[in-house]
């Protein structure tokens, strides 16, 4: 029997006879509830489907209560959110606009829908605090208030959503009402997809929970799919009106709040082990994939999410996705397309066997399976599919494999009942479809991305080398403590891409990223309204006090260095007029200390050849640096900073281990493993290529860093660190060398390997 609901308004009504069989929608809740017989009745099948939404459930009735979740029916729908690319200060209409041109390019090129562009915090609601649309704040940000957003968001087919908290409806009826009518006219006016509740904002007073279920059932009479996501909110009796929990209360920001817990060649290791969701629901929300820091192995944890747990929302990114390589842009927007394509019949899935490796799921129907596999190991793991039920196929007939990550290709036809042998890649995840249809599959299109992982060997301890000071200044001073964006941004490399170079200018120009001074540019870009200062936003970050390190590039004759600071108190720890020490060197090896007295411009007398500089308890904002030879400043071109690591390091063991590297193909890097705990900062890992000292440049988890927002996780075990493989190296003998102070333990196991991607 089929039954239509119409989901914008709540009814009740019967089916059938002796007995009747009641229903109830309840819009605002987005429930419909089956009641249970007063008298047996036999075994029924309904066919159920909500006017003018995409969804249809089909159910077996017997006489017991049932009750349906709307959102359980619908396909998944593809949502970015705004967090990342701003912070609590909120978003405004000229860099919307900007990133919604980013999202047109994308499907004008690419075909890639976005259903959702989400606004997170600070856009009307803020930290502790409500908002109101006809606040000056508010039309400052949003002069056309989101009309102007709205009308291009529509032309694109996507439609918008809001962050803020679940109450603000404030001591009186017409501050209720006001706030009602606010978030109802979103849904009457624009449409909109989704609110996110968080408890950032505020929770809900007990007092208010009629207003927010009058407030809910309003919205959802404009926008009857209308998504509302409960972040870390008790909302008690009125959580029914929610559509989905943040699952494990987990955040999923690169190396802020997912971090590597084991060695990998990547820092998405972490993001990468989590489960499935308990029951395969798909009402839940995992935050999606964050964009913008430490961004290898993106694919791999947008195919874990998106396909594997496919909740309601999928596929979900945020933060910088222009950040992504220009390639990577095309791969982003191929994954989301096969998405969409697979979606309406990825709504029920199984979890596999155990022999297929850790959380391997099939989604599907009877006659198509989608495959999700993954590998968190060194070593390539291989599976037996077997293509029967086991999977999920129950109609017989030829089946398709194919693969769509992470490469594509038709794997081959076998026989209904076959087992056929795959390979999933050291870390990586892998994407199937099998069939037995014969039309209706998404092509396989020619795309290659293959790892491949060598074990060179475990490194062997030894005496701490002559030169460890010179080893560790070396790997310093090629180092960064800039934001993680900005680290992203040297990744990608150049864009040929307007509109994605259009979106990176928006977010580095906007001023809550300028004035937070955590780029070593501004050290250099003769403007002392900037800086860069040590991040100290949730605690001190830098590592046993910190020191300023400034590499010039090249060793030059200089006259003298000046220190600018824009106030006293921007000059702490220093005190005006004190006494302070730096040190000079050319080679790292040899150091001249060299005094100078502290003031909001400091001058450090030189009259030597140089190219390192650190100086020990360096000003906390610190604006401008300038070096000047033959009267002249110079330009500033080549030069770089840190500020956030210890002034030294006092090595107590050390491990070494020889590679002979082989020639490479593609991208290729020495990924040296520290199995075991060594401390927070208490070992780190660089190489020697003759007489020239190589650093690791990268780590997982990441280096210290001035983060946008909040901090890089601390860890005290399995870091792991990336020396890259430069042509110049290849046919060399290379020589690892692990350090490690008091903290790090004498059993620790650094093992290297060999990665290569192409």
């Amino acid at each position: 029997m089929n039954i239509q609901i119409t989901p914008q308004r709540d009814s009740s009504f019967c089916v059938g006879s002796h007995p009747s069989v009641a229903f109830h929608w309840d819009h605002a809740r987005s429930l419909l509830t089956i009641g249970e017989s007063a008298a047996p009745v036999a075994p029924v099948h309904y066919t159920i489907s909500w006017k003018g939404l995409p969804a249809q459930a089909t159910v077996r009735y017997t006489g017991e209560q049932q009750s349906l979740r709307l959102y359980d029916y619908m396909p998944a729908r593809a949502e970015y959110f705004s967090w990342i690319n701003n912070t609590n200060e909120g978003a405004d209409e000229q860099q919307t606009l900007v990133n919604l041109d980013y999202f047109q390019w994308l499907k004008n090129t690419y075909g890639m829908q976005l259903d959702i562009y989400a606004f997170d915090a600070g856009a009307v609601d803020g930290s502790r605090w409500y908002g109101t649309m006809d606040s000056e704040r508010f039309k400052i940000h949003f002069p056309h208030s989101f009309d102007v957003i709205n009308e291009k968001a529509n032309r694109m087919g996507t439609r918008m959503g809001l962050w803020g908290g679940p109450d603000g409806f404030g001591q009186t009826p017409a501050t209720a009402e006001a706030r009602k009518q606010m978030l109802a006219d979103l849904c009457r006016k624009y449409g909109w997809a989704l609110f996110k509740f968080d408890a950032v904002c505020g929770p809900l007073q007990p007092s208010h929970a009629a207003d927010f279920a009058d407030m809910l059932g309003r919205c959802r009479s404009y926008s009857p799919d209308l998504i509302l996501l409960n972040h870390r909110l008790g909302l008690a009796e009125a959580d029914s009106y929610a559509t989905t929990q943040l699952w494990e209360g987990r955040e999923s920001y690169t190396d802020v709040n997912s971090t590597n817990w084991q060695t990998a060649p990547h820092h998405r290791a972490g993001a990468m082990s989590r489960t499935l969701v308990p029951e395969l629901r798909r009402t839940v929300e995992d935050h999606g994939v964050c964009l913008s820091s430490c961004l290898d192995g993106w694919d791999d944890e947008l195919v874990l999410s998106a396909f594997g747990r496919n909740l309601v929302l999928a596929p979900q990114i945020y933060g910088n996705p222009w950040l992504l390589r220009d390639d990577e842009q095309a791969r982003m927007a191929r994954l989301f397309n096969i998405h969409r394509h697979y979606a309406p019949l990825m709504n029920t899935g199984l979890i596999l066997p155990s022999r297929y490796g850790d959380f391997a799921v099939s989604r599907g129907n009877e006659q198509l399976r989608v495959i999700v596999l993954r590998n968190l190991e060194w070593t390539p793991r291989t599976v037996q599919l077997k293509l029967d039920d086991e999977m999920g196929l129950t109609k017989h007939g030829r089946v398709t494999l194919l693969e769509y990550h992470p490469n594509e290709r038709k794997i081959g036809s076998f026989a209904f009942g076959s087992t056929v042998k795959v390979t999933v890649q050291p870390f990586r995840a892998l994407l199937l479809v099998a069939t037995t249809k014969t039309a209706g599959l998404l092509p396989v299109k020619a795309y290659r991305s293959d790892v491949n992982v060598e074990v060179c060997g475990e490194m062997t301890p030894t005496d701490v080398p002559a030169d460890a000071d010179c080893l560790y200044e070396s790997l310093m001073f090629a180092l960064d403590n800039n934001a993680l964006e900005v680290r992203s941004l040297q990744r990608a490399g150049q864009t040929a891409v307007p509109q994605v170079q259009a979106a990176r200018d928006a977010f580095f120009h906007q001023p809550t990223f300028v004035e937070r001074g955590i780029w070593d540019d501004y050290l250099f870009d003769e403007n002392p309204s900037t800086g860069f200062f040590p991040s100290s936003c949730q605690g001190d970050q830098r590592v046993a006090g910190g020191c300023l390190r400034v590499d010039l590039g090249s060793d030059i004759y200089v006259d003298s260095i000046r220190l600018y600071t824009p106030s006293y108190f921007g000059l702490r720890p220093m005190q005006p007029f004190e006494g302070q020490m730096a040190a000079i060197s050319s080679d790292l090896n040899l150091w001249q200390e060299q005094m100078f007295l502290a003031d909001t411009l400091t001058t450090l007398p030189v009259q030597r050849k140089m190219r390192y500089l650190k100086v020990y308890n360096a000003p906390q904002q610190l604006s401008e640096v300038e070096v000047y030879a033959g009267g002249k400043k110079l330009t500033a071109t080549g030069f770089k900073a840190n500020n956030l690591f210890a002034p030294s390091f006092h090595a107590v063991r050390a491990w070494t281990m020889q590679v002979k590297v082989p020639k490479v193909d593609g991208e290729a890097k020495l990924c040296v493993a520290l199995e075991g705990q060594h401390g927070v900062e208490g070992a780190y890992a660089m190489a020697r290529v003759g007489e020239r000292i190589v650093a690791a440049d990268d780590r997982a988890p990441s280096y210290p860093s001035n983060t946008f927002e909040s901090n890089v996780e601390r860890r005290d075990r399995n870091y792991t660190y990336y020396i890259n493989v430069t042509p110049e190296m290849e046919n060399q003998l290379v020589e690892v060398v692990v350090l490690g102070n008091e903290a790090c333990s004498a059993d620790l196991k650094p093992t290297v390997y060999l990665y290569q991607k192409k």
